[in-house]
């Protein structure tokens, strides 16, 4: 048996560590590419929600602004009631 016979298993085990370590790499580089940009945009994108939350701080008045115009719709009709129309 020759010695590239026998090492010939190592030579193959190694090209497809190398290559398995070579893709490893590869993803890691697109998930650290990725996570800059997440981390360039996410001012911009905490802006916006404070601006959401801003604008829609109002919201629970809403019920507060529905039950004074329902009041003044019944005092209308009751007025227009009382006048005859």
């Amino acid at each position: 048996m020759l010695l590239a016979e026998s090492l010939f298993g190592w030579y193959v085990g190694l090209s497809i560590a190398f290559a398995i370590i070579v893709v490893v790499v590869a993803v890691v580089a697109s998930i650290l590419t990725l996570a800059q940009r997440i981390s360039q945009q996410a001012p911009l994108a905490t802006a916006g929600l404070n601006a959401v939350a801003e604008n829609t701080s109002l919201i629970p008045a809403v019920h507060t602004v529905n039950a004074s115009g329902l009041a003044i719709l019944k005092a209308c009709q009751t007025a227009r009631a009382a006048l005859g129309g």
